[in-house]
């Protein structure tokens, strides 16, 4: 299709559209104030009619009533009157009173209650009527109905006129938009036909083809830039020839061996003295296929060897390697080559030049052998270095092994406590995502015969030096809590601070190390979930103490952040004096707590690498609060893995959610 059937076709939609929209717009006002002036007249006539004959009706003079009626039934639109008592019974009517009672419907009932004139619009005998109702009353009491149809035919009528008429506009104003869109596609479309034909000239190779156009609006600025332009690329165009001929020349003339070779080796190009150097009459010779420039290297290893410094380089100079030429002689070449790549970063060629460096000389024979020993001095030493290598593989798979060992050790002593919080509280779930083979957090849990204590705690570092610390900790917690029988979270706190300084020495100026944890601990007193209410619906309690560690729980959709006081166990630092706090949170029915160390909230993502944070985590509460703790558990690893996005992971991960009440 053509750009000036486009033009014509979207101005004439645009117009036609417009129109319609108009007709369409005008019929709705014209509509609306025609039922509008029946529906006040229908009003005021009523009211006028009830005001007369409100005194006949009370009086029961129901024919001086019914003779008002025909009159007015006889002067105009109105169809029928009547008035009717609250049974629906017609105690006069224009229409004859042997046609029945009316059903008083919601409209009769509605205007009998509010004792105000309503209107409908209803049909009968295939036509249309405005029906108007009236309450009469009597010291405030509506004792009848009068009702009156107003027929609609003459609105009808009146409507089919103007909507004629609306019509006929219409399709005037289609055609004059008909013939202003031909007018202005002319008008617009034979420039654009003209630059078109230029477009189409220029790309044939006629560079001397101007286009006419005169016009002093946007059309002919493009005109005139389109002229400037196909002179300008016909002057470019002739550089480029000269500068081509400049470089074939020097290509032609150089002394130095220039080429082109692709990723294989085979050549792409090649001038004559590389030719000349390697031992063949012409260029074209070197272009035969499957003749490549890495079966002239007298050592196999030195293409690859200059493609591993190109990768990393992209460009090399002065590349020293003994090549064989076509008769079979050898001869010291220096190399320099670049990699060419595409705008992607992919490989498309290499090119670069050789230089014949070998004297005829007896000093240059020697320095050619020595270059070639050195050459033999390398392999080996390539060869010894893969040795070696072997040998460091080796050894990284022993430990390898025994840091798994280390993971089968670490998930041994592991297992026990999360198989307690998952017997104890079927309404839980639990997180532990090492960032290594092994991991720095840690769960601890015992049951005694008045309670549950949950630790989780997150050792310093992760990976190896985390997990022989979660042994030191463990050890410390079974002595503190197993034999000592201590189910105070603060206590276990503060005696796991002094068990850790004392066990790694840290107690002392001169200690060599500075390790330590955070943890998090609640001790939960029944009944709780599995164990049944206790009495006047007690749900029992949980008492939570942190070091830098928080507690979070829901109640009755609500969350709740308990922060854990803000000294750490174990370190240098650690103030062996430090009372850790004691918080009791009374468990209602239906009650979630979530325990986490912070590989969680720390964690980088999203699109300005900030960490996940304690504020997007109370939301994710929020909306999985009210999810079974299974389903809990697989939003909250998809939420941690969406966030992290391509990051790398930042520690180790731990959370522990479980429900009470």
């Amino acid at each position: 299709m053509s750009i000036r059937r486009k033009l014509i076709l979207a101005l004439l939609s645009l117009l036609v559209v417009i129109v319609t929209v108009f007709t369409a717009y005008f019929y709705f006002l014209e509509s609306h104030a025609i039922r509008s002036e029946i529906v006040k007249r229908g009003n005021a006539v009523t009211k006028i009619f009830t005001q007369m004959a409100a005194t006949y009706i009370f009086e029961m003079d129901y024919a001086t009533v019914l003779d008002n009626a025909n009159e007015l039934v006889e002067s105009g639109d109105v169809a029928s009157v009547a008035v009717i008592d609250l049974r629906g019974r017609p105690l006069t009517d224009t229409r004859g009173l042997g046609k029945g009672p009316y059903v008083l419907d919601e409209f009769y009932q509605e205007a009998i209650l509010s004792k105000t004139r309503n209107h409908r619009q209803i049909r009968k005998e295939k036509e249309n009527f405005l029906e108007f109702v009236h309450p009469v009353t009597s010291v405030g009491k509506t004792i009848c109905l009068l009702k009156m149809d107003i027929s609609l035919k003459a609105a009808e009528d009146r409507l089919i006129e103007v909507a004629k008429k609306t019509v006929i506009l219409s399709v005037c104003l289609i055609a004059a938009a008909l013939i202003l869109a031909v007018f202005l596609s002319k008008l617009l479309a034979d420039p654009i036909k003209k630059l078109l034909r230029g477009t189409h000239e220029i790309s044939g190779g006629n560079l001397d083809y101007r286009i006419e156009i005169r016009s002093q609006d946007e059309i002919g600025e493009l005109a005139y830039n389109f002229n400037r332009m196909s002179k300008s690329l016909k002057e470019q165009i002739a550089r480029l020839r000269k500068a081509e001929e400049k470089y074939r020349s020097i290509f032609e003339n150089a002394v130095e061996g220039l080429f082109q070779i692709g990723a294989d080796g085979s050549f792409i190009s090649a001038n004559p003295s590389l030719a000349r150097i390697m031992g063949f009459s012409s260029p074209e010779q070197l272009l035969v296929l499957p003749n490549s420039l890495d079966q002239h290297y007298t050592n196999p290893d030195d293409p690859d060897m200059l493609r591993q410094i190109l990768l990393s380089k992209e460009r090399v100079s002065g590349f020293e390697a003994l090549l064989r030429r076509r008769n079979g002689s050898v001869f010291l070449a220096s190399l320099s080559v670049r990699a060419v790549l595409d705008s992607q970063g992919r490989l498309l060629c290499y090119e670069g030049s050789l230089v014949d460096t070998t004297e005829h000389d007896e000093e240059a024979q020697k320095e050619l052998e020595a270059s070639f020993r050195a050459h033999l001095s390398l392999t080996q030493a390539h060869e010894k270095l893969e040795t070696q290598n072997a040998t460091l593989i080796k050894a990284n798979g022993k430990i390898m092994d025994s840091i798994r060992y280390a993971r089968m050790i670490q998930t041994s002593i592991l297992t026990p406590n999360l198989n307690i919080l998952e017997t104890i509280f079927p309404e839980s779930f639990i997180i532990w995502m090492p960032k290594d083979v092994v991991s720095g957090d840690f769960i601890f849990s015992h049951v005694f015969e008045d309670g549950v204590l949950i630790v989780v705690a997150d050792c310093t570092g992760h990976g190896v030096p985390g997990a022989l610390m979660t042994m030191i900790v463990s050890s410390g917690l079974t002595k503190i809590v197993k034999d000592g029988e201590c189910r105070n979270p603060a206590q276990i706190l503060g005696k796991l601070n002094a068990f850790v300084k004392t066990s790694l020495h840290q107690d002392t100026r001169d200690a060599l190390s500075d390790d330590g944890l955070d943890a998090a601990i609640c001790f939960i007193r029944p009944p709780f979930s599995g164990q049944g209410k206790g009495e006047k619906d007690d749900f029992g309690s949980v008492v939570f103490a942190g070091a830098r560690l928080p507690l979070f729980y829901i109640i009755k959709d609500e969350v709740f952040f308990i922060r854990g006081d803000r000294k750490s166990i174990g370190y240098k630092r650690s103030d062996l004096n430090f009372v850790f706090s004691n918080h009791t949170v009374p468990v209602q029915e239906k009650t979630a707590f979530y325990m986490l160390t912070d590989g969680f909230s720390d964690q980088l993502g999203g699109k300005k690498r900030y960490g996940f944070g304690r504020n997007r985590f109370i939301s994710l509460l929020k909306t999985s609060g009210k999810k079974p703790f299974e389903k809990q558990k697989d939003v909250f690893l998809h939420a941690f893995k969406d966030y992290k996005g391509g990051e790398e992971r930042q520690d180790d991960v731990t959370v522990v959610g479980f429900g009470c009440g």
